[in-house]
This record gives structure tokens, sequence and C-alpha cells, in this order.
């Protein structure tokens, strides 16, 4: 069952049916205390697993989106090539491959990088708790994080690594904000449940858009067709956020077997948080 069907499940079956028994033994006081009691009881012993559940079966799923659309894409270009060459092109599994780190390289970086996205998560949520100018900065905070995500699946193929995808991010902000806006669009309306349902819906098509563009490309013919324009001001959007995984990263790794495993992940992203421009010497382009 998934989670958007047990939250209809709860608001359209199970609680009319408790008021409609319990009503006229308790009172509708009563009735709606425990109606209450009953649905928090719910959220966290059904809702909540289910929903951590699903999101992880989901973060599998989109990932082998995003390759598949990745690897269409490879092949696509290829094919144009080929064409304008006058060659045949070879089987799809002698021409299309995804780039993957080494194991270690790969797990300190999805280390590091769950910390920064918890962070910026947590970041976005203390934003929208500012009055007045608070639901406006988180709604703009949550758009960022999603574009993240959806961007991420497909710089993770490509081997970029964190530090060019976070500077590359913060130079393109507007445009990132926009592209997030569209998915975040949905958790605006409903229950937290219910909008991430809707979400958990769409964010397969946002991350195939996502594999499938070029932002860079975009945002250079957008510059060029608007006179007099130029390169927006890069807004240091992953500033706190940095600061906060490093600050973890420095508890965590206080036993030294996990400050060796840690350590890759976080030595890559030290001059990020210090605000430095310098690329790794092994940095993928970012497109």
């Amino acid at each position: 069952m998934t989670t958007g069907s047990c939250v209809l499940l709860l608001n359209h079956v199970l609680l009319p049916v408790l008021r409609l028994l319990v009503a006229p033994l308790l009172g509708p006081s009563h009735t709606e205390a425990l109606s209450l009691a009953f649905a928090g009881a719910y959220n966290l012993l059904w809702l909540l697993p289910a929903y951590a559940i699903s999101f992880l079966v989901n973060c599998i799923w989109y990932n082998e989106i995003a390759e598949l659309v990745v690897a269409a894409a490879q092949r696509r270009l290829l094919q144009q090539r080929a064409e304008r060459e006058g060659v045949v092109l070879p089987a799809r599994e002698e021409v299309i491959k995804v780039h993957r780190p080494d194991m270690l390289t790969f797990l300190s970086q999805e280390v590091y990088r769950l910390l920064l996205t918890s962070a910026l998560f947590v970041q976005v949520l203390l934003l929208g708790l500012i009055p007045v100018i608070g639901p406006p900065l988180g709604f703009v905070g949550m758009s960022w994080l999603y574009a993240l995500y959806c961007f991420d699946y497909k710089w993770s193929l490509h081997s970029v690594p964190l530090e060019a995808r976070l500077r590359f991010f913060e130079q393109h902000w507007a445009f990132f904000a926009g592209f997030g806006a569209v998915t975040v669009l949905p958790m605006m309306f409903g229950s937290f449940y219910t909008g991430a349902a809707l979400v958990g819906v769409l964010f397969p098509l946002f991350i195939m858009l996502a594999a499938d563009s070029s932002p860079k490309r975009r945002h250079d013919e957008v510059l060029a067709a608007i006179p007099g324009s130029h390169q927006p001001t890069r807004v240091p959007v992953f500033w706190a956020a940095t600061r906060m995984a490093n600050w973890a990263i420095d508890r965590l790794a206080r036993a030294p077997a996990l400050a060796a495993f840690l350590g890759g992940g976080r030595r890559g992203q030290q001059h990020v948080a210090a605000g430095s421009g310098r690329s790794g010497d092994r940095s993928g382009s970012v497109r």
C-alpha cells in the first residue's frame, strides 16, 4: 500500500468510521480527542514507516531511471555523430558507459552528501519559521533542495565531484530555483504525506528532465537572447549547510577508522566551505 493510499484510507475510511461508532457513546468532544489520538498513532506506527520504506525504495528506482535516461542521451549523441561520419554505431553495451568512482570514494562522498542535504533541509525548515518572510524563503530553499536532488543523479553518474556540483549550482541559482519550484508546488497543497505522495509520483518526470537537460547551455541561450544581460552574481546557497556538515563530520570522525573513511568526502569539500572557487584536479564537467 502506497503512502498516498494510506492517507486516503485514514481520512476517508478509518476516521469517519471511528467517529460514527464512537460519537453516540462518548459525545463530540471525547470523540474528537479519540480521533486525534488515533490519527497520531496511525501516523507514527504506520504512515511514517511506510513513508520511510517507500522513500528508500524510490531512491533506488530514481537512480535506475536517471541511469537509463543518461545512457539514452549518450547513445543519441553517438548515433548523431555516427550518422555525420557515415559509420555504423556499435552495440549498446559497447558504447554506453556510466562513470562510477571506486567504492570507498563513492561511499565517503555519499555520506558527506547525505549530511549536506540534511543540513540544507534543516536550514530550510529554520528559514520557514521566520515571521512574514519565512514562508517565501522556505519555498525558495525547498526549491533549491529538490532541484539539487533532481540533478544530483545525473552528476553522480558523470562522476562530477561534489564540490564542482555545488559551485555550478550556486553560479546558476536562478535556473535551479525555477526548476525546483515546479517540483515543490504539489507540496503546498494538503498535508505533508499528501504532498509527499504527489511529489513521489511527479519526481521521476523531473529526474528525467534533469538527466536530459543542459542548464549551462540553456542559461547561455537566455543571456544571449536578452540584450545587456550578464551572469548573475553567485549566491552562496550551501554556505551554512557545508559548515553544518563539516561540524557533523568533525564530531563523527573522532574514531580513527571512521575518520579515514569520511576523510575523502570531507577533504573534497573543505575549500567549498571556505568559499574558494578552485576546482579539484579530477573535476568532471557540469552540464
